[in-house]
């Protein structure tokens, strides 16, 4: 495990890039929970870690005529500054596709510092 923060570096819904192994990884906090991402998205290898942070939009598609039924998940999702693709933080798979993914890291809290395994 490498330490590559203190709880308490990164505020809700921000996240930190640490270069770890000469691998750059995202951190972010969702919930005082921690997640970390591979910066590099499956589509241009753009740096997804840095995009905005948002929650999760999903919704039913309506019988013509009728406009859709949008709503806010729980879950989070990293948009990448370069293209617009979107991924959950937690899970690595894309909002719109789960077979696509970027890699993630195990997390560990301990005695106030933030641990990751690359």
């Amino acid at each position: 495990m490498i330490e590559v923060c203190k709880v308490g570096d990164i505020n809700h819904g921000e996240s930190k890039v640490v270069k770890v192994k000469g691998v750059e990884v995202g951190i972010f906090n969702i919930d005082d929970e921690y997640y970390a991402l591979l910066n590099s998205c499956n589509h241009q290898r753009g740096p997804v870690c840095t995009g905005d942070i948002r929650r999760r939009v999903d919704g039913d598609i309506p019988e013509m005529g009728r406009p859709p039924n949008e709503y806010f998940t729980e879950d989070y999702v990293v948009i990448c500054p370069w293209h617009g693709w979107a991924y959950d933080i937690k899970t690595g798979s894309h909002a719109g596709d789960p077979d696509i993914k970027i890699p993630t890291y195990d997390v560990v809290v301990k005695d106030q510092i933030v641990y990751i395994d690359v």
